[in-house]
């Protein structure tokens, strides 16, 4: 040893205690500064921000929820349960029902299948599903269970929701029936979003598990993750489950059963247990120290199956890319890759975004039908993404949206009026029209005279779709149906002579497909 050993030794200690300094004050740094990120977000700015913003919408309520690194950060309800009598405030203990946003539950439990084995993504439908059939006999033997998850099955966006929505349908009634519609779409090389493909794949679990799709969400997800306050059905609801009611407008609704459309919608729960769920995605199928899930489960659904166009939010948000996985949708935003998905039905719509790279995520569910959700989301989403970065003021811009959309619908109703202010009396008497009528995909519709008014009664779903026959025009009938989500509508009778052939629905909305139904004369 050279005779300055004893000064290296001491330098190689010194210099030790440098590097254990510096990467000690390296940390310190770092922690910092993750701590000044977080702290950008001032929470009751945000918190002031939402409360505004629900006054300006004139929404019910809605409940808010954020998940960072883990943690659930914010969370807080606003408005109320029931906006027309008051009472009871929106919390984070308020149950919504989050419909689509259910799609993401069903997608991971077939990734789960897959994962242990039990399924294979790309295993054909009817290997499962003997009796399933599509218009096309070819596109019916091609058709996997991966297909039914991207939304390239064929059919046309919100395709065939008519025979669950409000329905006495049973899942199997419903994808027997949906054979009758043509496919208008390219298979595999084109996008329609499709909830009768998820009930699909609801049974798929059925057949495989032996369970239905409720037993096997309640008893892999919801019971070990503890989301106690998440129901597959109203029906399940406790005696003191607080229940955010469904609002248009901020009035009260009457709540409908979506039990025949599980795998598609179906779910109903809290701010507080989706924090859970979100935490687990993030984290890969682990949450407080238990793996429930293998990560590559999780990543399966993640992956982009089908791209779609961008659109004109698209271009506001500028989004470059925009793609549908398994039961989520991702796009970039602000430079990160963001999984998101929206549940609506009527009375509710629901938002959830995650940032995987930030290990961000939020939910926000509102019991009214208003864009109120969209705003929220991104309003935070810019909040951790863009810091103290100039920020579009979404609420504004969205409000902006609603309103455009309340004067189209207004307008429609305006012409539509002044279209047919000069009524024409009918060629046929008014018993003529009485009779059954049949439209091969939907089922039956019966017109009756009651108290010497005709009414249209739509079988399959009476509660919702049944209304009187107010003479118009021509052969022509003013129609408005129970349920308070659509709009008032026309009934146009197919005459030949004096023959009734059938009648057709003019009620334009973006969900039902009333057009493409023809009621045949029996």
């Amino acid at each position: 040893m050279p005779e300055n050993s004893g000064i290296f030794i001491l330098y190689l200690t010194f210099s030790r205690y440098m590097r254990f300094t510096y990467l000690l004050l390296l940390a310190v740094v770092f922690v910092l500064f993750v701590f000044q990120t977080k702290a950008q977000v001032n929470y009751q700015e945000l918190n002031q921000y939402i409360t505004k913003a629900k006054i300006d919408f004139g929404a019910a309520g809605l409940a808010v929820g954020v998940v960072k690194d883990g943690d659930v950060i914010f969370q807080n309800g606003y408005g109320y349960e029931d906006a027309e009598e008051g009472g009871n405030k929106i919390t984070t203990y308020s149950n919504f029902a989050i419909a689509s946003v259910s799609k993401s539950f069903t997608a991971m439990a077939i990734s789960n299948l897959a994962n242990e084995g039990k399924l294979n993504l790309n295993d054909k439908v009817i290997k499962h599903l003997p009796y399933f059939k599509l218009n096309d006999p070819v596109i019916t033997n091609l058709l996997t269970v991966e297909d039914l998850l991207c939304h390239r099955s064929g059919l046309s966006t919100f395709d065939g929701d008519l025979l669950w929505y409000g329905s006495n349908y049973t899942p199997k009634e419903i994808l027997l029936r949906i054979a009758n519609r043509p496919l208008e779409q390219e298979f595999r090389a084109s996008y329609g979003y499709q909830n009768i493909m998820f009930i699909a794949a609801a049974q798929i679990i059925e057949v495989v598990t032996g369970k239905t799709w409720a037993e096997y969400i309640h008893n892999t997800f919801l019971k070990p993750l503890g989301m106690i306050e998440t129901f597959t059905s109203p029906k399940d609801f406790k005696p003191n489950t607080r229940v955010a009611y469904p609002h248009i407008n901020s009035k009260k609704i009457p709540s409908l059963n979506y039990d025949n459309a599980w795998g598609a919608v179906g779910l109903n729960t809290t701010i507080t247990d989706m924090t859970i769920w979100m935490r687990f995605l993030l984290n890969g199928g682990y949450f407080q120290d238990n793996r429930y899930m293998e990560d590559v489960a999780v990543a399966e659904t993640f992956l982009p199956r089908n791209y779609l166009k961008l659109g004109g939010l698209d271009k506001l948000l500028n989004v470059n890319f925009k793609a549908y996985g398994l039961g989520w949708f991702m796009m970039d935003y602000q430079g990160k890759k963001v999984i998101h998905h929206g549940g609506g039905l009527p009375g509710y719509i629901t938002q959830i975004a995650m940032v995987p790279e930030e290990k961000l995520g939020v939910i926000i569910m509102s019991n009214d039908g208003t864009m109120l959700p969209y705003a929220v989301l991104y309003k935070i989403l810019d909040e951790f993404l863009i810091g103290k970065g100039k920020k579009e003021d979404w609420a504004a811009k969205f409000l902006e949206f609603e309103k455009k959309k309340k004067e189209a619908a207004e307008n429609y109703q305006t012409k539509l009026n002044e279209k047919f202010e000069k009524k024409a009396a009918n060629t046929l008497s008014i018993i003529s029209f009485a009779g059954t009528y049949e439209d091969e995909m939907y089922g039956k519709a019966d017109i009756y005279l009651e108290k010497k008014k005709l009414v249209l009664k739509l079988l399959p779903s009476n509660l919702v779709f049944t209304s009187e026959l107010i003479p118009w025009y021509k052969n022509g009938f003013k129609i408005k149906f129970k349920d308070p989500f659509l709009p008032e509508g026309l009934v146009n009778f197919d005459i030949e002579g004096d023959k009734i052939k059938g009648f057709t629905i003019d009620l334009p909305n973006p969900d039902f497909h009333f057009h493409k139904l023809y009621f045949k004369k029996s």
